[in-house]
């Protein structure tokens, strides 16, 4: 990095590891630590988590599109050590790296064959980053790969258990992975969850069948197929008519025929009488012409609503109309302005009706 000189360091770092003898794919490799103490006496820092992204960013631009590598006692940099063979095979691949809250992690590890068995047999126990850190503030900056060994320079515990494992634990948990319908290469801790998440499902369908038993009255061992049964029984009894217990119709649970056409009687009478009333109002106010009578009889009926909506509207134009005497006559038959000439003259409206048939006769 730019001002500094980045020098090689090994240190180890730690995984947790599961049960069944199979080691979990994500495990912890750098712990936070101001310092972070090693074997030798050396003092370099992870010193929070914005120290850890710079970390990360560093190190991914290095690694651009190649996964992290993890190699046997980080022969890849110690030119095939002698001690241990001579070899700078990888024993495994990492997917990706991130931060928690106690340092930096490697996620989805993939182990060789011969990796995994050697980890199972514990002739490797341990996991060490190997990276590149600041000789003037000792502060880490970049990680370069892992490796497996067994001399750490961290003191922290074993990738490996302390029991022996199993060597076809990694084949077990890939079948079991798939059975939960996972990918073969999903995590332990996504077993794990798929698993809890099935136990809580099973969980609420006996709680769902346990409360079903009691509504339908079932025996405590009633199955599936006996609950299906019942619940059709009640279904199909809910749609038939109320019978009684001998087969009979529950005559308790209708209406007497003579006593429900009495009712419609009476309603549909209330209803006629309404409507008249209606009509005969909007006449006496003047909003409707006698002649119609029979037409709005027919619409009230059908709508009273509509009838009265218009009614509220209509103008009184026909309240001074006397419909029975359009020639205006009185009471003898005269007409008004034969009635003001008889009141002229002096004369009751007989006399003048009177007169007025006498002149008509002579007049023939």
């Amino acid at each position: 990095m730019t001002g500094t000189t980045s020098l090689p360091a090994i240190a180890n770092a730690t995984a947790v590891h599961g049960g069944n003898g199979a080691l979990q794919q994500d495990f912890l490799i750098m712990p936070f630590g101001t310092p972070i103490f090693t074997r030798n006496a050396a003092e370099h820092n992870l010193r929070d988590r914005a120290h850890a992204d710079r970390v990360l960013a560093a190190t991914k631009a290095a690694l651009a599109s190649a996964q992290m590598s993890i190699d046997y006692d980080h022969q890849t940099f110690t030119a095939a050590n002698t001690q241990v063979g001579g070899t700078a095979k990888a024993s495994g691949w990492v997917k990706d790296l991130e931060i928690r809250d106690d340092g930096i992690w490697a996620l989805g590890v993939k182990w060789t064959s011969l990796a995994a068995t050697a980890l199972a047999s514990q002739e490797y126990r341990y996991i060490s980053p190997y990276y590149k850190y600041d000789p003037t503030t000792g502060d880490v900056t970049r990680i370069v790969n892992l490796g497996i060994t067994n001399l750490p320079n961290f003191d922290m515990a074993a990738i490996a258990a302390e029991h022996s494992h199993n060597n076809q634990g990694s084949f077990c948990m890939k079948k079991i992975a798939v059975a939960l319908g996972l990918a073969e290469d999903a995590t332990e801790e996504q077993i794990l969850t798929m698993i809890a998440d099935w136990k809580s499902a099973q969980s609420v369908a006996s709680e769902m069948q346990t409360a079903l038993i009691t509504v339908f009255g079932l025996s405590a061992d009633a199955d599936a197929g006996a609950i299906a049964s019942a619940a059709k029984t009640a279904k199909d009894k809910a749609d038939q008519p109320a019978v009684a217990a001998e087969g009979e119709i529950d005559l308790s649970k209708y209406v007497p025929r003579a006593e429900f056409d009495a009712v419609a009687s009476q309603v549909n009478s209330r209803e006629e009488a309404d409507a008249v009333a209606m009509v005969e109002k909007g006449i006496a106010d003047g909003k409707l012409l006698p002649a119609q009578k029979a037409f709005w009889m027919t619409q009230a009926k059908a709508d009273k609503a509509a009838v009265a909506s218009y009614l509220e509207g209509a103008p009184a134009i026909l309240k001074d109309v006397d419909f029975d005497n359009l020639d205006n006559k009185t009471a003898t038959g005269l007409a008004a302005d034969e009635a003001a000439v008889a009141s002229q003259l002096g004369l009751t409206e007989d006399q003048f009706s009177a007169a007025q048939t006498n002149n008509e006769g002579a007049a023939k």
